[in-house]
């Protein structure tokens, strides 16, 4: 019996140990695997950093070709806008000089005699002797030239106002020239007068001068825009508010100008909620809250709770200057206690009687 026990025993030790070995030969292998994955993982991070790198290095030389190629752009844009502008002077200067040779050469002319056919009469050059022929002429043509528009000035007092000048100045030179804001900003000294006119001779000739529109009208502001300036604009925004007579058309005009110079850098939405705010009180109510705070949304209203005030503004002066209606609003009923109407005129029901209570 304990050769039998004995004999199990080295048995189950046997499949144990079988076992262990079997375990640590797939733990043995398992570890090969790891390492073998390990290193692999290792040469695709080397892989995609050596073509991060090498993508990298492409990407920078071509930002730098890209550079390079903006400024060439942007050089040759100058000179023909530079170019461009010298043209538009000389035909300008050419057009006058030839207008002013037409004037000046236009022909003497008079009426020829009156025929006897009724035929049209044309104006002629008188002959230089009388056997000599008139010459017809053909009908003169009048050409009506404009005056041309006033230029706007600025001269750096504390008084005018250099963010609105700088905008009419851009419109003006557009329509009249067809010139961009660099064109503007090369010839922007001929509309310069006095300070304005100095101070910009000091800065193209400084050792770094603006190159562009954008940081001229940077430097303009900085310099021009003078704390008096500023303190009339904040006294102008808070007195700045709707007439009694005044449309909200007119008034958004009047805020819209104001708010460009005082608030440049706000947007629409923000012009919206000062509307609000500086609107007559009583078109507020009307007007409500707006789903979608634009500004057409806000005229939409606006005009309509307009219309809405005006009718009872209306129908209430109509209502004051009828003394009928007035002696009639005074008049109550004695029966139903309603204004308006006398008791034989009561339509309604008459009141119950009074309850009698009965004594025992």
């Amino acid at each position: 019996m304990a050769d039998s026990d004995g004999q199990k025993l080295k048995d189950c030790l046997a499949s144990l140990s079988d076992g262990l070995r079997t375990e640590i030969t797939r733990t043995t292998n398992l570890e090969s695997t790891f390492t073998t994955l390990q290193a692999k993982v290792t040469e695709l991070e080397q892989r995609f950093t050596d073509q991060v790198q090498t993508l990298s290095a492409a990407h920078e030389l071509k930002f730098q070709h890209l550079d390079t190629a903006i400024q060439q752009l942007d050089t040759q844009i100058k000179e023909s806008h530079l170019s461009v502008s010298t043209q538009i002077s000389e035909l300008t200067a050419e057009l006058r000089a030839t207008l002013t040779t037409i004037r000046a050469s236009t022909p003497i002319t008079s009426p020829s005699p009156p025929s006897n056919d009724s035929a049209s009469s044309r104006p002629c050059l008188i002959p230089s002797s009388p056997h000599e022929p008139s010459l017809t002429l053909p009908p003169r043509t009048t050409f009506i030239i404009q005056p041309p528009t006033v230029a706007p000035f600025f001269s750096g007092k504390a008084d005018e106002k250099p963010r609105p000048f700088l905008v009419q100045l851009l419109q003006y030179t557009n329509s009249s020239f067809g010139w961009d804001k660099e064109i503007l900003f090369q010839n922007i000294g001929q509309f310069l007068r006095g300070n304005a006119l100095e101070w910009y001779t000091q800065i193209i000739t400084s050792n770094n001068p603006p190159i562009h529109w954008d940081v001229f009208r940077t430097l303009f502001l900085e310099q021009f825009s003078s704390p008096l300036r500023l303190a009339q604009l904040e006294q102008e925004w808070h007195k700045c508010i709707q007439k009694s007579d005044e449309s909200i058309n007119d008034f958004l005009v009047r805020l819209r100008s104001l708010w460009s110079e005082h608030k440049p850098h706000e947007i629409e939405r923000d012009l919206v909620r000062h509307l609000f705010t500086k609107i007559r009180p009583q078109l507020v109510p009307l007007i409500g809250v707006l789903n979608a705070p634009t500004l057409e949304n806000f005229l939409t209203r606006a005009r309509e709770a307009e219309l809405i005030d005006f009718s009872r503004s209306k129908y209430a002066s109509s209502t004051r200057s009828n003394p009928v209606h007035n002696t009639r609003s005074n008049i109550v009923c004695y029966k139903c206690n309603i204004p308006g109407h006398l008791a034989p005129q009561c339509t309604r029901s008459q009141f119950p009687p009074y309850s009698h209570n009965s004594k025992n």
